[in-house]
């Protein structure tokens, strides 16, 4: 290693600065949550937190030069993740996700079994808040024996995002990773089996996918893309801001063809849902993910957000900052649902006795660490 004596990128922008309160904020009060009980003072854990992670992100690491060929830049990257990926399945294997007590992943268990069993999935009681693709994903795993492996098949993807798509040096790659790793959301995400972090990452990557076909004229690929885009909207509801962010500012920029893109992802969407609504229209309109979703999200405030969303996708200048907008939204989303539950029975209460699941932010954290430290250049318009 050497060091670049090149002019240093303003590390602690407003951006970023802002960026990392989220992430700490997250993060902080998941750590006081499982640690007020055996550690006293209950802020010592989070100080030290706070400062370890300000320190990896502030510190000038941009000017550390790796002398390293890309081949081997490529290696090294890649065996650390072949090394995080592996530990995370040892720790994985080491809770069994019935004791934790999170929902979501016996939701996914119970949605797959009833449906191989013939049974309608969206069963009464079952308060299951997902749209059908959400499970369907998560079969090749159910079926290798540990729906768990979804998480750990997100974090490679993940990391293979950061590495050729987003970040150009190596030294961000390696930050933006180790952010990642050093989440105790994301860790517990992993322990619980949860799918909120997988959920984003399928997202992240098709519109990653999406923006490399951006301005491509032809039928076949808007077709094929936005079928694609409807089943990871048959994912949450929380997709379809994300969708109107992205794609508000793609079809200003390139028009062509992608009104026939969102028609697909529509249709998309409803073929996932057919076969339900067909199988037992009541049953699903009761207890499907419609009814579900509503109790967790007030309508003013999806009202309120699918407005925002769109303002934002229609204001946005530049690429660069679709992630950084998509982390606030999803952040305010999740605060403000957070709040209504901290008027209703207190913050103590709401966090400690879970009135409200916290592990919800985990859902800004893709966006939030695809949107630190971009480089220079990626500010610039389009």
């Amino acid at each position: 290693m050497a060091l670049d004596s090149k002019p240093l990128d303003k590390r602690i922008s407003p951006t970023n600065v802002f960026l990392i309160c989220i992430y700490l904020f997250a993060n902080l009060l998941f750590i006081w949550k499982y640690e007020i009980e055996f550690l006293w003072p209950s802020w010592i854990i989070p100080l030290i937190y706070t400062v370890i992670v300000c320190l990896f992100v502030f510190l000038p690491l941009e000017k550390i030069k790796i002398n390293l060929s890309a081949k081997r830049q490529f290696i090294l990257y890649f065996f650390l993740v072949a090394i995080i990926a592996a530990g995370l399945t040892f720790l994985m294997t080491r809770f069994n996700p019935d004791n934790i007590g999170l929902s979501r992943f016996p939701a996914i268990r119970d949605w797959l079994t009833n449906l191989f069993d013939g049974k309608f999935p969206y069963t009464p009681g079952a308060f299951t808040s997902g749209f059908p693709f959400l499970f369907i994903s998560a079969i090749p795993f159910y079926f290798l024996g540990d729906i768990g492996l979804y998480q750990i098949f997100s974090f490679v993807i993940f990391a293979a995002i950061i590495y050729f798509k987003h970040y150009e040096r190596f030294i961000d790659k390696l930050q933006i990773l180790l952010l990642l790793v050093a989440s105790p959301l994301f860790i517990y995400e992993v322990i619980a089996r949860s799918e909120l972090f997988s959920n984003m990452v399928i997202v992240i990557l098709y519109l990653t996918v999406l923006e490399s076909f951006r301005g491509r004229k032809g039928f076949a690929a808007p077709v094929m893309l936005g079928l694609i885009g409807g089943l990871i909207l048959s994912t949450r509801g929380i997709v379809l801001l994300i969708y109107i962010i992205f794609l508000g500012y793609m079809l200003r920029q390139y028009r062509c063809n992608y009104y026939i893109l969102m028609i697909s992802i529509l249709a998309g969407f409803g073929l996932t849902l057919l076969p339900f609504i067909v199988w037992d229209w009541s049953c699903f309109i009761e207890y499907g993910p419609f009814t579900v979703q509503m109790w967790y999200c007030p309508q003013w405030l999806l009202a309120l957000a699918i407005i925002v969303s769109f303002i934002c996708g229609m204001a946005l200048k530049s690429s660069a900052k679709i992630f950084i907008t998509i982390s606030i939204l999803l952040f305010a989303i999740v605060s403000v649902s957070f709040s209504i539950r901290i008027i209703e029975f207190g913050f103590r209460e709401t966090v400690l006795r879970n009135f409200y699941d916290i592990s919800y932010y985990c859902l800004v954290q893709p966006f939030l660490l695809l949107s630190f430290n971009l480089p220079a250049k990626a500010g610039q318009p389009d």
